[in-house]
């Protein structure tokens, strides 16, 4: 049984306070399995916990993954990297969240003739809507909602032993409800937000073509230029930037972001991942894990001073 499929198979559901506290007391034993310091930080009022591996503070790259599931979604989360359709697309989110609250309306019309009232349920029930769709009923399949996490695992367990002062992990809870995670992390480590070249491992399950979102200031990065030149050898069009798309993320809560997820592409749309947050999240192409794995291994010896003297 390969790592994916034993985390599949043991936490399909990472929702709860429990189905999170078991996974993570699991990822803690395996960490410290192979040879990882790790530790649970508390970050915020409402305390997101966050999972940190290695020194962050001092390591040159940070690897970042959400652990947490999502609720199941009125419509698919399809991520769309071209700002028109992405845009287009939460329009089209937007007006399904108002069916019923304007059947609610046209309901309550019928019953009286109150604007004020006719106007509550109105609101009442589009923030229902809402609330169900972070905070509903969770979603059973999350084979690619859970890669970007599985990949860091994986590439944790691959670096070698002479690599790991050059890399931590950051595994951040709430990635699905605002990437609370990650920002309260952020604040409390500023240094680390501002220096560190941070790399999210997104949708990694489905798809051909690597993607690359990142800040602006992370594309002037030593990172991200090895990053894109690893990539590049191993396959031309392996790697595509995605431009300013609005596609959100932990990374955009650290200055030197970016964010790597596998895409697919169709004519007309560009880039995109579906299927997320469905019953229909049931694939994972383990060999994108490996191609990831090596890409962070071959990063790390990048971003050591030898190979900036070299650079230099």
């Amino acid at each position: 049984m390969t790592l994916a499929e034993d985390i599949l198979s043991r936490f399909p559901v990472r929702k709860s306070g429990e189905e999170k506290q078991q996974f993570l007391k699991w990822a803690q034993q395996r960490l410290a399995e192979w040879g990882w310091r790790c530790r649970i930080e508390e970050n915020g009022r409402a305390p997101q916990r966050n999972l940190v591996v290695g020194q962050p503070d001092t390591a040159p790259l940070l690897i970042v993954a959400h652990y947490d599931t999502p609720a199941r979604k009125l419509l698919p989360n399809l991520i769309l990297l071209r700002p028109v359709w992405f845009a287009l697309y939460q329009l089209v989110n937007i007006a399904a969240l108002l069916v019923l609250p304007a059947l609610v309306f046209a309901a309550l019309w019928r019953l009286t003739t109150d604007a004020r009232l006719n106007l509550w349920g109105f609101v009442l029930s589009y923030l229902a809507l809402l609330l169900l769709q972070q905070r509903g009923v969770a979603n059973r399949h999350n084979h690619n909602a859970s890669s970007g996490m599985i990949a860091a695992l994986c590439a944790a367990r691959a670096l070698p032993p002479e690599l790991r002062g050059r890399v931590a992990f950051l595994f951040t809870d709430h990635g699905e409800c605002g990437h609370q995670g990650g920002k309260s992390w952020c604040k409390a480590h500023p240094q680390a937000q501002y220096t560190r070249f941070t790399l999210e491992l997104g949708c990694l399950g489905v798809g051909e073509e690597l993607s690359l979102i990142s800040t602006s200031l992370a594309r002037k990065s030593r990172g991200f230029g090895a990053l894109s030149r690893l990539a590049e050898a191993q396959n031309p069009r392996a790697l595509r930037g995605a431009g300013a798309t609005p596609v959100g993320g932990d990374f955009r809560s650290f200055k030197c972001g970016a964010h790597l997820l596998y895409t697919q592409r169709k004519k007309g749309i560009g880039e995109f991942v579906p299927s997320l947050h469905t019953s229909g999240d049931t694939q994972l192409n383990e060999e994108n894990l490996d191609t990831v794995t090596s890409l962070i291994t071959a990063l790390a010896r990048r971003m050591g001073p030898e190979s900036q003297e070299e650079e230099s």
